[in-house]
């Protein structure tokens, strides 16, 4: 699956009920969130590979997606500068965060200099996504694939996004089931 296509059936499972400014927090903090557990999922498969790796590297993409999505991005950079340090990943997801929280919530208007660091940064995380997937003897490809089998099965009518199925995930209720 090339990134054209992955990125015309992500769009089908992002919630466009919610308002614009939600959609962009949304987004950010699925960033922010998808970055930290794919992390920590590397983290915990040094020693093997890892299938959790790859699904959450994919949940990853697919907030860039949504976020090139609402800032009617159409390419990312393809060489650019792959972050190899956590601590460089978290700072990118945090300045992401940052930028939107002053479109969104501040009513910042969108400048040119706002978008082409999304660009950028979007286009690092794409970039580290595809780098960490090698780590798990994968390709970017396979965290393509992997993340919209993943959303077809969780999502299944032709519809996309609905509140109840993604309530109702086999994952949510398992976690839910430990923290209670």
């Amino acid at each position: 699956m090339d990134f054209r296509s992955y990125y015309q059936a992500a769009k089908r499972t992002m919630n466009s009920t919610l308002s614009r400014e939600m959609q962009l927090c949304t987004a950010a903090l699925g960033i922010c969130g998808e970055v930290g557990e794919a992390i920590a999922a590397i983290n915990s498969s040094i020693d093997a590979p890892n299938r959790t790796v790859i699904n959450e590297l994919g949940d990853v993409c697919w907030y860039i997606t949504w976020c090139m999505d609402l800032f009617a991005i159409d390419m990312l950079h393809a060489l650019v500068p792959i972050p190899q340090e956590d601590v460089e990943v978290y700072g990118l997801a945090a300045q992401l965060a940052d930028i939107v929280k002053k479109i969104a919530c501040h009513q910042h208007p969108i400048t040119a200099t706002h978008k082409s660091t999304i660009v950028d940064i979007l286009s690092r995380l794409h970039a580290w996504i595809g780098e960490a997937a090698t780590w798990e003897q994968a390709s970017i490809y396979d965290v393509y694939t992997a993340n919209i089998d993943k959303l077809n099965q969780r999502f299944s009518t032709d519809q996309g996004f609905n509140s109840a199925e993604s309530i109702s995930r086999v994952d949510t209720v398992a976690i839910e089931r430990l923290t209670s």
